[in-house]
């Protein structure tokens, strides 16, 4: 995980320049974030990842973005170790799960989010957790529900199903850890840590890491305002 006793390195792209404004003003008497650069248009966030190399990107969408996805996978391409903050206004489950396996770690809504959301989110963000406000998650975990998550085991308490050591990465998984974080973390390797994460999709029939976040936060094994913080 990232280390904290140095400032977070923030940048803002957005189209809008009131919004850009308000982001900075936010942070301006922040001592632990600075903000390193600006852009007035996604693809330009690729650019600026290479050139500054953030910490954290807040990208403003103002939709329709048909190419969001690309432009995440290119960020991340361009400068690995950045974490982008997604704000928006209120945008629907099915394309926040496609922003977040394309690589947000985060998401913010414009409608609700205050001065305290978006500091706690971009340090969270930094730290390498998902942030995902509380509103929003739950509408993510009633979908799932709605859409048959707690069938065919799901609904299980995960003791039943999972060994002490998948429940602890899946802990990590849900944290956002990568592999070579977890591997870290508890002391194995990371071709180890790959073979629970398979066991644990497979036990519990998920597909992404999205979906071991809910399941996560829905059986208590990582809190939801862990993502919040």
């Amino acid at each position: 995980m990232k280390q904290t006793n140095k400032k977070i390195r923030l940048a803002v792209v957005g189209k809008q320049q009131l919004n850009r404004e308000l982001f900075c003003l936010a942070v301006k008497n922040q001592k632990s974030i600075e903000v390193i650069a600006e852009a007035d248009d996604l693809p330009l966030a690729i650019d600026l990842a290479r050139d500054h190399k953030p910490d954290v990107i807040i990208l403003d969408l103002v939709f329709p973005v048909s190419d969001i996805k690309e432009i995440l996978a290119d960020i991340k391409q361009a400068y690995q170790d950045t974490r982008v903050l997604i704000v928006s206004s209120d945008l629907d489950e099915d394309y926040l799960q496609s922003m977040i396996a394309a690589g947000a770690r985060g998401y913010l809504s414009k409608r609700h989010t205050s001065t305290a959301d978006l500091l706690n989110a971009i340090k969270a963000v930094y730290r390498g957790e998902f942030w995902i406000e509380r509103k929003m998650t739950a509408r993510l975990l009633e979908s799932k529900f709605n859409n048959g998550f707690a069938a065919d085991g799901h609904g299980q308490n995960p003791k039943a199903l999972l060994t002490d050591r998948e429940k602890e990465v899946l802990g990590h998984l849900a944290k956002g850890c990568s592999n070579k974080e977890i591997a870290c973390a508890l002391f194995i390797s990371d071709k180890t840590v790959k073979c629970h994460i398979s066991n644990i999709f497979r036990k519990l029939k998920l597909s992404r890491r999205i979906e071991a976040l809910l399941y996560a936060i829905e059986h208590g094994l990582v809190l939801q305002n862990e993502c919040e913080k």
